[in-house]
């Protein structure tokens, strides 16, 4: 069984993180760190002093740290190398590493859709994923899966995520109004009493077809959860094999660090998992928050079972989801 390490006070994280990664990572080895830098205007993201522990503790054993993410698709300073590159200057990342935004990718066959894979992760020498867990509109929720699944893949595939996930009629449409109640972008409308769809509007995040009581909906390939947990997938199969996973349950609000306003905090912040397996800290994460609002807190407030990403991604990677939480 996976182990997952659970760390409650973050006043300990160098002293815990410097034990680990000691006896990880080679000393005065390359690290890529995968990372996301937050958009503008963003106050619930990761910031260089949340990560100052982790790099102070690299910093004993002489590792050569190099902060990573790729460029996005819609309108934002983050859509492209150089403007990204800045802004991640400007938050202060450069004073912790190097900074570096991916523009090659290598392609791989997954069930649903091709991957372009960075080729800085494929080729790195050693790997450490950071990522904050929060909540995400399409889906559910954001951790590894979702830092890996959109963050380590080409703008074609993050582009092939959303649009193969939208919907289509399979039978008439009925008239419930379910799909306008449950879009998260308004994309849906009733006109005379059938479902019409904005295609510009959806991004793909398929609960329409989900929350469908008439089954009248299907995707055009898979669902947005599928189809991100295979993108997942294909770049974890291609990480080198020193790569760990860190993963910060605070700040957890309704929606991504994506949005420069994430909206509110909606539990108190919990801790930081460590583990070597993906799926398991996002299993893990998901159950921590939930024990602690005493309900699957993601699905309550963004419509969507944020555990399916997690199954899915156990499904291809022919990984258990059980796991032991050890706290340190």
């Amino acid at each position: 069984m996976d182990q997952v390490y659970f760390l409650k006070d973050s006043s300990r994280l160098k002293e815990v993180s410097q034990k680990i990664f000691q006896d990880f990572y080679p000393s005065s080895s390359e690290v890529l760190i995968k990372i996301h830098f937050g958009e503008v205007g963003n106050k619930t993201a990761l910031t260089p002093k949340d990560i100052q522990p982790l790099t102070e503790a690299f910093a004993s054993q002489k590792n050569k740290l190099t902060f990573f993410d790729t460029c996005v698709m819609y309108r934002s300073p983050r859509n492209n190398s150089l403007t990204h590159k800045i802004l991640a200057q400007t938050k202060g990342w450069g004073k912790l590493g190097k900074i570096k935004i991916g523009q090659n990718f290598q392609t791989f066959k997954a069930k649903d859709l091709e991957v372009g894979v960075t080729k800085d992760l494929i080729k790195a020498e050693n790997v450490l994923v950071v990522s904050h867990v929060k909540g995400h509109p399409l889906a559910g929720f954001g951790g590894v899966i979702k830092n890996l699944g959109m963050g380590g893949v080409s703008p074609k595939t993050k582009k092939d995520e959303h649009c193969l996930g939208k919907p289509h009629f399979i039978s008439k449409c009925q008239g419930c109004g379910i799909c306008v109640e449950v879009c998260p972008f308004n994309a849906v409308s009733l006109v005379n009493n059938q479902a019409e769809f904005d295609d510009n509007s959806c991004f793909g995040c398929s609960l329409c077809v989900m929350k469908c009581p008439h089954h009248c909906l299907a995707t055009r390939k898979a669902s947005f959860d599928d189809l991100l947990a295979q993108a997942a997938v294909e770049v974890i199969k291609h990480l080198p094999k020193k790569t760990f996973y860190v993963s910060f349950l605070k700040n957890i609000t309704k929606l991504c660090d994506c949005m420069g306003n994430a909206g509110k905090i909606i539990t108190s912040d919990i801790g930081v998992l460590f583990s070597e397996n993906p799926v398991a800290i996002d299993q893990a994460s998901l159950d921590l928050i939930n024990k602690q609002a005493g309900i699957n807190l993601f699905e309550k407030i963004n419509h969507k079972d944020p555990y399916l990403q997690v199954k899915y991604a156990a499904k291809y990677l022919k990984s258990s989801l059980k796991y032991q939480l050890k706290k340190i």
